[in-house]
């Protein structure tokens, strides 16, 4: 028998967690989508003066509000799994291996999540477009180009959150939850303010990075040792999600049953 992955086991391992909350998938899914038109129709700004008038459609924020809501929903129902001592032990003493668990997590919590959000935005913002635009007689345009890189970010940091939330829950016995919350706030401030002040004051000259004040950053980006620093900075984050889902894996080897 092949102790490390077997393609048989892990379809089975998927149907029945499939099984188990299809339902709740679903009905996130529905909630997901009314969630979108709600959003687009209380994000747009009205342009009367420009001819022909248009609005303009807050895309970034659907997209953000949306991205942040599928994944509550796609974490809710991997919680429900393991959410109590009794479950836990039902799950890691299930026939299937390590790696066999970690890929069911990573199918439903990347690919399908991904895929529930964009086909939610896919139904809704064009009904959206199209309303408008036969309504009200204007020219709807959805986001300016410069929306794309905040939105391709936003996909990272959910992606990110996930990880570490989901570590979280493998890692800590009790108050899961609320222990992963705490930790990500503190790397959060580590990440974005204990770290570039400390490394600010100790490598780059006195005038630099004083007394917690980020427009002194913008002066230390000119700086060769502190544009280095800078951008090391800023790239770390990048790279947590693959952190995560590694150490996710030895967690679960060391708790499997």
């Amino acid at each position: 028998m092949n102790n490390i992955f077997s393609a048989k086991r892990f379809a089975l391992l998927v149907r029945k967690q499939w099984l188990e909350n299809y339902l709740l998938l679903i009905g996130s899914f529905i909630v997901l989508v009314a969630f979108d038109f709600f959003v687009l129709y209380q994000n747009n700004d009205w342009d009367a003066n420009r001819k022909p008038s248009y609005f303009h459609f807050n895309i970034s924020a659907a997209y953000i509000l949306s991205l942040g809501v599928c994944s509550v929903f796609i974490l809710l129902t991997y919680f429900r799994i393991i959410n109590t001592h009794t479950k836990q032990i039902a799950y890691y003493t299930q026939p299937t291996s390590t790696l066999e668990k970690l890929a069911a997590i990573f199918l439903f919590m990347v690919p399908v999540m991904l895929i529930a959000f964009g086909a939610a935005l896919s139904i809704s913002v064009p009904v959206m477009h199209s309303a408008y635009d036969s309504f009200y007689h204007t020219t709807t345009t959805l986001f300016a180009k410069d929306e794309a890189a905040t939105m391709k970010d936003a996909i990272l940091v959910f992606l990110t959150l996930q990880a570490l939330i989901l570590l979280g829950m493998h890692t800590f016995k009790r108050y899961a939850i609320v222990k992963t919350f705490i930790a990500i706030i503190i790397l959060f401030f580590l990440f974005f303010y204990a770290l570039p002040g400390v490394t600010f004051n100790w490598i780059l000259p006195i005038e630099g990075f004083r007394n917690g004040s980020f427009d002194t950053i913008s002066y230390m980006r000119n700086h060769e040792y502190g544009q280095m620093v800078y951008k090391g900075i800023l790239y770390l984050p990048s790279y947590l999600v693959y952190v995560c889902w590694f150490a996710l894996y030895f967690k679960m080897k060391e708790k499997q049953l």
